[in-house]
């Protein structure tokens, strides 16, 4: 007879809150600490899969809307969550200039 050592490493716990909403051309940094505060400790990556087979280039700099994932590794345990990104296009603003008036007339500029 022989012993056997066994471990059970606990589980980790990652928390994510979706960052705000950004307005185009600025971009969404999902590695701020703010994203997965209240999470354990460990190493974050980042995926755009929930597989965690396709890693997210610049997750500081995130350009496009969608749903991305975090994974969180502590020792040999890991855990992965979704992070909603919104970057809302940016409005446009058209403006035509109101015709020429004599004065004491007046321009509605509304």
């Amino acid at each position: 007879i022989q012993p056997v050592v066994v471990t059970i490493n606990p589980s980790s716990t990652l928390v994510i809150t979706n960052p705000p909403a950004v307005c185009s051309p600025s971009t969404v940094d999902l590695t701020l600490a703010s994203v997965t505060a209240g999470s354990s400790t460990g190493t974050l990556s980042y995926w755009t899969n929930a597989a965690g087979t396709t890693i997210l280039n610049n997750p500081n700099a995130v350009t496009s809307s969608g749903t991305y994932y975090i994974r969180l590794t502590n020792g040999s345990c890991s855990t992965i969550q979704p992070v909603v990104v919104t970057i809302n296009p940016s409005s446009t603003l058209v403006i035509t200039n109101p015709p020429a008036v004599c004065s004491p007339s007046t321009v509605d500029l509304t």
